[in-house]
């Protein structure tokens, strides 16, 4: 619905609606820079059920990203083509904060 995870007047910790939101397969990364390096769409990020400790929401999701080149960011990991940061992960590290460049 586009409502921020964040807020814990919708989201309360350990509540059971922030629980079914970050184990619905259908969580995604909002900020404007991860946007624009996914050609103008949010990020699917990883949302299985049940949660996975370490990996739920903190990785991309597996079945869209692994393999290609952000592989290195999905949770799975089985088919990185090489340890090169994405364009996708590059505008997540924007997004918060940090002065990241893509590869040229």
């Amino acid at each position: 619905a586009g409502d921020s995870v964040m807020d814990t007047d919708l989201f309360a910790d350990t509540s059971g609606e922030l629980n079914d939101i970050l184990t619905s397969d259908d969580l995604w990364w909002d900020g404007a820079e991860g946007i624009k390096a996914n050609g103008g769409k949010r990020i699917k990020l990883y949302a299985p059920s049940p949660w996975k400790p370490g990996s739920s929401y903190a990785h991309f999701d597996d079945a869209t990203y692994d393999g290609g080149e952000d592989a290195l960011m999905t949770a799975a990991g089985a088919k990185i083509p090489d340890l090169t940061v994405g364009p996708r992960l590059v505008g997540v590290l924007k997004d918060l904060g940090w002065d990241a460049k893509p590869k040229k």
